[in-house]
């Protein structure tokens, strides 16, 4: 049979396709005078065929990939794009990086840089690490991980070495009075909680 002749019969027989996120409901009602069209029948036969309705209703299958419960920076990007009906080369491209990359991290094969991380918790729409924010180190860690500083980019904004910076997020020591006024001025009055 003809392609053009079993589209023609698809199209006759099927009545609604509803597609949502989750389910897919085809109904397809079969008329089966209007499909015979204009055929001789002999008079014994009945003036009008019967008609059926069938509908079938089914769930979508879930994505062999989809992580149910995630739990890694990854499988959080990976169910979030999955649920946004984005490829990973559209994502990829939200994000600022290469396809690869991409694939990387959401197969934990690697983690992305502090520097994506406001980028990758603007698309999930929240953040993956929490932090308590009641003591100096978490506060300053927690300051460069919702912002994208690496130690060193953080050391350049205030003029100091990666390694104080480190220290500091570790709890090793702590900046001088004079450092803290910095610290404030261009964090904001959060960091004027250190105790000396």
């Amino acid at each position: 049979m003809a392609f053009a002749r079993k589209r023609s019969i698809i199209e006759t027989v099927t009545k609604e396709i509803l597609v949502s996120k989750n389910d897919i409901s085809i109904e397809f009602s079969i008329n089966l005078q209007k499909l015979l069209g204009d055929r001789k029948f002999p008079h014994n036969s009945p003036l009008v065929l019967p008609s059926l309705l069938f509908k079938l209703e089914f769930r979508k299958p879930i994505h062999q990939n989809y992580p149910q419960n995630p739990t890694t920076i990854g499988e959080h990007l990976r169910k979030k794009r999955i649920d946004s009906d984005l490829s990973q080369a559209e994502l990829a491209k939200i994000l600022g990086v290469s396809t690869d990359c991409l694939t990387y991290w959401e197969n934990n094969r690697s983690s992305p840089q502090i520097t994506y991380y406001p980028r990758i918790h603007h698309f999930l729409g929240f953040y993956t690490t929490t932090f308590n924010e009641t003591n100096f180190c978490d506060l300053l860690r927690s300051y460069r991980w919702k912002n994208g500083f690496s130690f060193r980019a953080l050391g350049s904004l205030l003029k100091v070495d990666a390694t104080t910076v480190r220290a500091w997020e570790k709890g090793l020591s702590l900046p001088s009075r004079k450092m803290n006024e910095k610290l404030v001025a261009v964090f904001g009055d959060s960091f004027s909680k250190i105790k000396y």
